[in-house]
Order: C-alpha cells, then sequence, then structure tokens
C-alpha cells in the first residue's frame, strides 16, 4: 500500500503576511495626501482674498504659493531619505505636526513674515509627510493584485483632492480665508491619532550595506 506525501506549496510574491488594517492604513495615508493636496489647491484659490486681508504685495502674494510648493517638491527626495533612516510612522507623524504648526500659524497670521514662515512649515511638513504615506501604502500591500487596487484609490483620491479643492476655496471665500488654515488642523488631528493606532511602528532600514569581495 503506497502513501502520498504531500507537500506545502511555495510561497509565491502575493502570499506575504498581510496586515489585516491595511485598507485602513489606505484611508489614513490616502486622506493625508489628500489633505496635502486639498491646502494648494485651496490657497491658490484663496490668493485674492489673502492679499486684501492682510496687505500682501503682488510679490508676496506668488510666495505664498511659490515657498509651499518649492520646498514640498525641492525637498520629498530627502523626505524619502529621512523615512528609510527614521521610519516610515514617524516621518509621517513629523510630517503631519509641521503641517498643522504652520496652518495654526497661517490661520492666526496678521502680517507678511509670519503667513510666509507658516506656508514655509507646511512645506516642510508635505515634503515628509507624502512620501512617507507613499511607502506605508506600498508595504501595507505586498500582494501585486491589492497593491494595483491601492495605488487606484490614492490616484482617485489625488485627483477628488485637486477638484474639491477649488469649489471649497470658492466656497470659503464667503467665510473668510483663515478657515482654508484651521480646516487642516482638526484633520490633521484625527489622521495623526489613527496613524499611531492604525501604521504599525517599523524599525528604519538604515543605509544599504556595500557587497564585499570573496576573501574578505
Amino acid at each position: 500500500m503506497s502513501t502520498t506525501v504531500r507537500t506545502a506549496p511555495k510561497a509565491g510574491p502575493g502570499d506575504a503576511p498581510r496586515d489585516n488594517r491595511r485598507w485602513w492604513i489606505l484611508v489614513v495615508v490616502a486622506s493625508a495626501q489628500f489633505m496635502v493636496g486639498l491646502d494648494a489647491t485651496v490657497v491658490n484659490v484663496m490668493l485674492p482674498q489673502l492679499q486684501r486681508g492682510i496687505g500682501l504685495s503682488v510679490a508676496n502674494t506668488q510666495w505664498v504659493m511659490s515657498i509651499y510648493v518649492l520646498l514640498f517638491g525641492g525637498l520629498m527626495l530627502m523626505g524619502g531619505r529621512l523615512t528609510d533612516v527614521l521610519g516610515r510612522r514617524r516621518v509621517l507623524l513629523g510630517g503631519m505636526a509641521l503641517f498643522i504648526a504652520g496652518s495654526l500659524l497661517a490661520a492666526s497670521a496678521d502680517g507678511t513674515s509670519q503667513l510666509l514662515i507658516a506656508r514655509a512649515l507646511q512645506g516642510l511638513g508635505a515634503a515628509g509627510l507624502a512620501p512617507a504615506a507613499l511607502s506605508i501604502m506600498v508595504t501595507s500591500f505586498p500582494d501585486p493584485k491589492e497593491r494595483t487596487k491601492a495605488f487606484g484609490v490614492w490616484g482617485t483620491v489625488i485627483g477628488i483632492g485637486a477638484s474639491i479643492g477649488t469649489l471649497l476655496g470658492g466656497a470659503i471665500i464667503d467665510i473668510g480665508w483663515r478657515w482654508a488654515f484651521y480646516i487642516n488642523i482638526p484633520l490633521g488631528a484625527i489622521l495623526a491619532i489613527a496613524a499611531i493606532a492604525l501604521v504599525p511602528a517599523m524599525r528604519p532600514t538604515g543605509p544599504v550595506p556595500r557587497p564585499t569581495s570573496p576573501g574578505r
């Protein structure tokens, strides 16, 4: 009588351990990206009211957007590197803290200098937050099929943020330009708390070790 020995199937690329909270993590990091994109669009619509409210010059009005975009886009590579060195969740929370602090400072601004410093803080926060959020999303979905779906959600959220920002900016004009910044404070605080609860703390990866030649 022969016996059949069954062997366990080999793990494929989509069989990596999955976090049961991964879809909630996607909601958190996508919402953080939504907040960053929404702020840029809303403030762009609000620029004429900002100019009148604080008495900005034409040059300084342009800097309200430019300083944010330059720091955000220019320092994203550094933010990605910090994500590797310090850890994804730590950089995400640090970026959120800077973004919230900048929003609070901008909402209470009564002069050009304070507003520009606030926008710089927001740009620095976004430069850390965005790459950390993207890295968390990628590592939370080891299955290529699920990762594709997650990227679809990510792209949709970014598109919606740009569209809603124009409409929301027009609505805020009737209320007051300061609310364009105040709205980030409770949203950012909720997302930070959710990130602490859901996103696992991961060890920094550190620098990639250099290969050694044989015989050493």
